[in-house]
């Protein structure tokens, strides 16, 4: 098991179109998420834990960092994870960016991107010493 490990702007639940879906434009184009990973699923139960992990036995999880933004299509998807790992008795630590895109960190130059690498580093850095 990780000493630690991040759910960065994810789904940890692959049947599920998130609230988020409804009101900001689709990453997957016209079709929603479960809808456009239905192909990647190939068949299996979108429910089964190896696919979408909240519906597994999450306890025992090392403490995880979840970030996303008030403007990431998988918002809903990343604050549903945190309540099941929450459930699970999983150390958490959720942060929301206000205004961001999806996986903003990645690839947007500002202020916020130096916070959330920031956040990821010290996170890491406390879990992962010695």
């Amino acid at each position: 098991m990780p000493a630690a490990a991040g759910f960065f702007s994810g789904s940890g639940d692959l049947a599920l179109a998130g609230d988020c879906e409804g009101f900001l434009p689709s990453i997957m184009g016209a079709r929603t998420v479960p809808e456009a990973l239905a192909d990647y699923c190939v068949g299996t139960d979108q429910r089964d834990p190896l696919l979408s992990p909240i519906y597994g036995d999450l306890s025992g999880l090392p403490p995880m960092m979840l970030m996303t933004s008030t403007r990431d299509q998988l918002l809903s998807q990343t604050v549903l994870a945190d309540a099941a790992l929450r459930r699970a008795g999983v150390e958490v630590d959720l942060r929301v960016y206000e205004g961001m895109l999806h996986a903003f960190w990645a690839w947007i130059e500002c202020p916020e991107t130096d916070m959330a690498l920031a956040a990821q580093a010290a996170f890491f850095a406390k879990h992962l010493q010695p």
